[in-house]
C-alpha cells in the first residue's frame, strides 16, 4: 500500500517541479499586461537555453531598455519563441516591452506572432 502512496508522492513533486514555473510565468506575464509601464528597447544578444516549451526554443534575451525619463538601463529575459519570432527578432532590434514600475528589471518582451 505504501509504494502506491510513494508513486503518487512522485508523480505529485514532478509536476509541479515541472508545471509550477509555466504557472507562475503565466501569472507573472498577466500581471505585467496589466499593470506594466509600455517602453522600448533594444536587443543586444540572445542566447538559446537549450529548453523548450512545445519545441520552440527558450531564449535568454538581453535588452537596453530606455524609458521615457531617465538613462537607458540593461535588463534581461527569458521567454519561448517560435521560428518566424526568431527571423524577426535580433541584436540590434528595437521591441516593445512591459517594465513593471517597482521592480524595472522584471518586464515582458512581446514579440509580434
Amino acid at each position: 500500500m505504501w509504494q502506491i502512496w510513494l508513486v503518487w508522492a512522485i508523480v505529485l513533486t514532478v509536476s509541479v517541479v515541472t508545471i509550477g514555473p509555466v504557472v507562475w510565468n503565466h501569472f507573472k506575464a498577466k500581471g505585467l499586461e496589466a499593470r506594466g509601464v509600455s517602453m522600448r528597447a533594444v536587443i543586444e544578444a540572445m542566447e538559446d537555453t537549450g529548453s523548450r516549451v512545445n519545441t520552440n526554443p527558450v531564449i535568454r534575451v538581453q535588452l537596453k531598455v530606455m524609458p521615457a525619463s531617465g538613462p537607458a538601463y540593461p535588463a534581461e529575459t527569458t521567454l519561448p519563441l517560435t521560428a518566424l519570432q526568431l527571423t524577426r527578432l535580433s541584436p540590434g532590434s528595437e521591441v516593445n516591452v512591459k517594465v513593471d514600475p517597482e521592480n524595472p528589471q522584471s518586464l515582458l518582451l512581446k514579440p509580434d506572432p
